[in-house]
């Protein structure tokens, strides 16, 4: 955990210097149609925040001792400024899991994906984006089974806006009884970090779900958290895999870990009081990729990811909305989805539920192609889809946000056919980062090609 505690020292010695960094790019939103920011972005880690502005985990022009990249989260504007917090690490190191914004505060979460420090970062930041509490997660999921109890022990962690941070864990055992869960909700202090502080709150809770159920992933709103099981492709395996694990003597044993017999199919939620209570749980017909809070109500996106039809060259996959009210009621299940991705950011406007996406890359034609797709947020029906395909350059929009005139800023990467589609076809690169733009247009249909 050595590079998370640098993380946190670089973000407290480099705010005092670059607090509040703003970078005018264009005045006014309607000068222009798109406006060019320099900023580097992963697709998966930009953010829609509840005004119509995005947040990014992007790269500085900042480099650490050793010559490597840093990164920042940086909050955008829609007329193309943005404020940057400190840096944070090595921008190939770390990865933005989650950014909402709640009263003026943004809670964050980053995961290193540093072979020698793997743990999570919790960060809330404040107006200026300046971070004012932060908490380290060393445990790594994936490792966490017990060899001596034969059990699996998961630990998930929550940020709330009422200034609690919490701890999800759940104990999963696979024994000649069966398959048994325990899950228990406590609540701790931040971290400070002159005086690291775990303390738990008097208040601890034992959750009443089914058993064999895990949860790996936290959507807190107003006064309650939903959980999940996310899908993750390393846990999907139906025959579990040999693991070499380390005994506490210091010897090494391999053991088979059962993952199909402790692993349900990843579609279950919970939705919790801050009690621990149970307002209401559910199952989804397909594996859980994100939930949202939006506008009042909870977004499940679900997909089947695991099966492929790949006709003409292409990967296509089944996806699935589902509505329900902040009391676990269901309003719908759209109707299906086939593309090859769905992205987390949802808006609805005037009725209609708005969320971008990406279609498969076309091999043959040498394109990869952003999608937009419109529903009736209403009952989940499919009313089209807008196809962002600019030839040698591949658009994919990330964060749709419409503005009082009935117009439309859309926060989407940008990449050209000379940035390394080389490498790419080569399996040496991804499609999946690039320099943020922001378009501006009344009508959505004008960012498709003719």
């Amino acid at each position: 955990m050595k590079l998370l505690r640098i993380i946190i020292l670089a973000i407290i010695i480099v705010t005092t210097i670059l607090a509040c960094e703003d970078k005018t790019v264009y005045t006014d939103p309607m000068e222009e149609s798109v406006k060019a920011l320099d900023l580097d972005a992963e697709l998966g880690e930009i953010f829609a925040l509840p005004d119509g502005r995005a947040a990014a985990l992007v790269k500085t022009t900042n480099y650490d001792e050793k010559g490597k990249t840093n990164c920042a989260i940086a909050v955008i504007d829609k007329n193309g400024n943005y404020t940057l917090s400190g840096m944070i690490d090595d921008y190939n190191t770390c990865e933005l899991k989650y950014l909402y914004e709640s009263s003026g505060m943004y809670y964050a979460k980053i995961e290193s994906k540093d072979a020698e420090a793997t743990g999570s970062l919790y960060l809330k930041l404040n107006n200026n984006v300046q971070p004012v509490y932060y908490y380290i997660v060393e445990s790594n999921i994936i490792d966490s089974y017990n060899l001596e109890n034969n059990c699996f022990d998961y630990q998930l962690y929550a940020m709330m806006d009422n200034g609690k941070f919490a701890e999800i864990n759940t104990v999963v055992s696979n024994n000649d009884n069966g398959v048994k869960s325990k899950c228990k909700l406590r609540y701790m202090h931040y971290y400070d970090y002159e005086f690291p502080n775990k303390d738990y709150n008097a208040f601890e809770y034992d959750i009443e779900t089914a058993d064999g159920f895990f949860a790996t992933d936290a959507v807190t709103f107003e006064d309650k958290i939903i959980i999940y099981n996310e899908f993750d492709n390393e846990f999907s395996s139906k025959e579990g895999e040999y693991k070499s694990i380390e005994l506490d003597d210091g010897s090494f044993q391999v053991r088979h870990v059962p993952y199909a017999t402790i692993h349900n199919e990843f579609n279950e939620y919970y939705i919790l009081n801050y009690d621990g209570s149970i307002v209401k749980s559910g199952k989804c017909d397909l594996p859980i990729q994100y939930i949202r809070y939006v506008d009042g109500n909870i977004y499940i996106i679900t997909s089947d990811i695991s099966l492929s039809d790949e006709s003409d060259n292409q990967d296509i996959f089944k996806w699935l909305i589902t509505k329900i009210d902040i009391s676990g009621n269901e309003i719908y299940t759209s109707d299906t989805i086939k593309t090859f991705g769905l992205l987390g950011n949802i808006t609805i406007d005037n009725g209609t539920l708005i969320i971008p996406g990406a279609v498969a890359i076309d091999y043959d034609n040498d394109e990869g192609c952003g999608t937009i797709f419109l529903l009736d947020d209403s009952n989940g029906t499919f009313k089209e889809q807008i196809l962002l395909n600019y030839n040698e350059i591949t658009v994919i929009p990330s964060v749709i946000s419409p503005d009082q005139n009935g117009e439309y800023d859309v926060f989407a990467l940008a990449r050209h056919d000379y940035d390394d589609w080389n490498d790419y076809k080569k399996g040496d690169s991804e499609m999946s980062s690039g320099k943020l733009f922001i378009y501006h247009t009344n009508d959505l249909h004008k960012l498709q090609r003719k």
